[in-house]
């Protein structure tokens, strides 16, 4: 079953029919998991109509910019202190990681629960397009 916009159509299967079975992945684990976490939490994102895709990805927006700027928060406070004592602090560096894993967590929801797509295939597919993009910039 799925439904239509304009410009996306997005099937309601579960995280773990998005990808390509045949295909061994990490993603596999991880899309699994997550759905599972949520589904705990009640979080996961079941999308019946695009009325709930609307606010799902309003939300996700939402989401990710909280996370990138808590990550670029830290950033700051990483390349001050560093200007300032010449020093890396390691739990400022165990932090910036934490914040990172929390922005991964949000690109994993989206691709699995909200948009449906197989992450590493559309990884690979995009890497191509920027291969011929950027290929007047290699070194």
């Amino acid at each position: 079953m799925s439904f239509r916009f304009k410009f996306l159509t997005v099937n309601k299967l579960d995280s773990e029919k998005v990808l390509d079975k045949d295909k061994k992945s990490a993603f596999h684990e991880i899309y699994r998991y997550q759905a599972e976490f949520d589904k705990r939490h009640g979080w996961y994102w079941s999308i019946q109509n695009e009325k709930d895709f609307i606010n799902y990805l309003q939300y996700l927006g939402i989401a990710l910019s909280g996370e990138v700027g808590e990550f670029c928060n830290l950033v700051k406070k990483f390349v001050r202190g560093y200007r300032s004592t010449r020093k890396m602090k390691n739990d400022m560096m165990e932090r910036l990681k934490e914040e990172l894993i929390d922005v991964f967590i949000y690109v994993i929801k989206g691709a699995s629960q909200l948009f449906k797509i197989d992450l590493e295939k559309e990884y690979f597919r995009k890497m191509k397009v920027n291969e011929e993009r950027f290929r007047d910039y290699e070194q």
